[in-house]
């Protein structure tokens, strides 16, 4: 009996007993948030230590509509999670089950490997989480300060084409003015998608769509009237040039730049979509290369195509833009065909995938189709015709 008193005791003292139950009680509470579609391959997966192939087989589903459905369920759970997380490391190591589980809800640990890996590491002790949560903090920092570096590269670049302080001036209030539109616009589109209601696929791809065609809407209408207001000002100001406004800039950039500031035309090019580069570098470094290693490929190679694309086009276009450009038509064109094939693969995909994520209903999809494919028709009657009166006046 001596003997026996001194060895450990089995089970966890009451105080962690009454932690874990909790933890385990929150956790089950936002898993319950989570659609059945998710959350039966979630439990599955990391709380039962299922393969793939094997929560497929019990789930009679594709291998890749499991994966599809622990990358949505992830991102449903993690705003719920994450605080859970937080408070959990503060108290003590939650058992190896509950820490799986919560894993699944954080982007980084994609594969089953990593979070068992993971869940062992913070059981044994939690030096291991803490340095894995500030390499990801400063990792996300870094990405933050990197997009404002180039995007004030990319602005300051083009402030440097201005002809004079009051042309400088307007560029500015017009920068102003469009970060504070297109900060309103983002804030009520976030806003608008926390709601419950806008919790279905078909939900999010109306509102993502609509987004991007008010933001693109609003942003040539900003574009057109800075055009034609800049245009003005260097005419006032005995600056303007018309070959500028109408010639490719490798032409005009030598004489209309102050002598010594002369650059190689692909490093200014480089500079004007500095911003555009390094969204690129991060879209293609956090691409779900575990998840879809094929869809993965397909958006780092478009993303880094397109950017190539914008570089050679940029270097063949005016020095100074206006609606007068060819761009201004085939751009809405090529925006307006994209929301509708990416709208269509992905209902494809959710009918194909047995029932994933609550496909669109043959009217929902039929009315989306027509609703963007006349909203960016109409846009693009609009662009032509104030593009034929610039022309014929000559702005």
């Amino acid at each position: 009996m001596e003997a026996l008193a001194e060895l450990p005791a089995l089970e966890p003292c009451p105080p962690e007993q009454a932690i874990s139950r909790e933890e385990e009680g929150l956790l089950w509470q936002s898993l319950e948030r989570v659609p059945e579609t998710y959350r039966e391959p979630l439990i599955l997966y990391y709380r039962e230590q299922e393969s793939i192939e094997r929560v497929a087989l019990a789930l009679e589903l594709s291998e890749d509509a499991v994966r599809q459905r622990l990358v949505r369920g992830r991102k449903l759970l993690q705003e719920q999670v994450l605080a859970l997380v937080e408070g959990t490391l503060k108290k003590t190591s939650p058992g190896r089950k509950f820490t799986l589980g919560v894993l699944a809800a954080l982007p980084a640990t994609a594969t089953t490997s990593k979070a068992a890996a993971l869940g062992a590491g913070l059981v044994t002790g939690g030096a291991a989480a803490k340095s894995a949560a500030t390499l990801g903090a400063l990792g996300g920092l870094a990405g933050l300060f990197a997009m404002l570096g180039a995007a004030y590269t990319s602005l300051r670049a083009e402030a440097d084409d201005t002809k004079s302080p009051r042309e400088r001036r307007f560029f500015q209030q017009m920068v102003g003015v469009r970060m504070g539109v297109f900060f309103l616009f983002f804030i009520a589109w976030f806003s608008l998608t926390n709601r419950g209601s806008f919790q279905t696929p078909f939900a999010r791809d109306i509102s993502g769509s609509a987004l991007v065609f008010f933001v693109y809407a609003v942003g040539m209408g900003l574009f057109a009237y800075g055009s034609r207001r800049r245009r003005q000002i260097q005419m006032e100001d005995k600056t303007f040039l018309a070959a500028e406004w109408t010639t490719p800039r490798q032409g005009t950039d030598i004489q209309a730049n102050a002598p010594g500031t002369n650059e190689n035309r692909h490093l200014k090019a480089l500079k004007f979509k500095a911003f555009g580069a390094v969204l690129t570098v991060i879209v293609i470094l956090q691409a779900p290369w575990k998840q879809h290693v094929g869809e993965a490929l397909w958006l780092s190679g478009g993303c880094g195509l397109a950017l190539y694309l914008s570089l050679v086009v940029w270097q063949r276009l005016p020095r100074y833009l206006s609606l007068r450009q060819s761009w201004v038509m085939w751009v809405p064109v090529v925006m307006g065909l994209m929301t509708l094939i990416c709208f269509n693969v992905r209902q494809y995909q959710m009918h194909a995938a047995a029932g994933l994520a609550a496909p669109a209903s043959p009217a929902e999809v039929m009315g989306f189709n027509i609703t963007a494919g006349l909203a960016y028709a109409l846009f693009i009657a609009v662009l032509a015709w104030k593009r034929k009166n610039e022309i014929r006046s000559g702005r």
